[in-house]
């Protein structure tokens, strides 16, 4: 369902209804395992040292459907703790990638 290009938009309606039932509870931890795949695809385009190969189709297509599930989960937080958790964990190691991406892609809504 998430690869289906017509879903796109579903995306970020699928993720914040899955974090308001993650934040429903206390548990870091369980923020921790969920953000698993987004820390592995963030980490993946930090890694990707060349311009040329971070304006890539795959790595456009990658961010489009990454800053929807982002979307979904940032408007699902509600409270200081659930902002605190998104925080810590995207920034520091993370917010380069967006810089870089905004960059990169400041002239294509889909990205932007």
């Amino acid at each position: 369902f998430l690869d289906v290009a017509a879903n796109s938009r579903l995306r970020t309606t699928f993720y914040s209804t899955l974090c308001k039932l993650l934040f429903s509870d206390d548990s870091t931890l369980k923020f921790k395992q969920f953000m698993a795949p987004f820390t592995e695809l963030l980490t993946q385009l930090r890694e990707q040292t060349s311009q040329e190969a971070f304006q890539s189709p795959n790595v456009c297509k990658a961010l489009i459907g990454l800053l929807r599930d982002l979307r979904g989960v940032v408007s699902a937080c509600s409270s200081r703790r659930t902002y605190t958790l998104f925080f810590e964990w995207i920034y520091p190691d993370f917010t380069p990638v967006l810089q870089r991406a905004a960059a990169t892609y400041y002239a294509m809504p889909e990205v932007t």
